[in-house]
């Protein structure tokens, strides 16, 4: 069953910039790729380099495709969405057919 779509600040999100608890933000979507750090074939430095700010534009100099987005989000690593991007969340929660969560 779907979950609501969490507000985080991009303050918050830039807090989890460590190997035990790190946060991507790409295209205002927050990500905890934690666990696949060690995974990453860039390596680990490449998204701990990324925290604390929207990383779009580095995700897609890297060549990522939207089949990438995809596996992050069926992996479960999709945290929430930056308060920036709240008309994101608004089309996220009405497509699974949600409220938006102001917690």
């Amino acid at each position: 069953m779907p979950t609501l779509t969490k507000l985080y600040s991009m303050k918050e999100a830039a807090l989890h910039n460590t190997p035990e608890d790190c946060w991507v933000v790409v295209d205002g979507k927050i990500y905890d790729v934690t666990k696949y750090l060690e995974d990453h074939p860039g390596g680990a430095d490449v998204l701990l380099e990324a925290t604390g700010k929207d990383a779009k534009e580095e995700f897609d100099d890297a060549g990522h495709s939207k089949s990438v987005i995809e596996l992050m989000v069926q992996m479960a690593l999709l945290k929430g969405v930056a308060k920036t991007n709240v008309w994101k969340v608004r089309v996220m929660n009405f497509k699974l057919g949600f409220a938006l969560n102001r917690n």
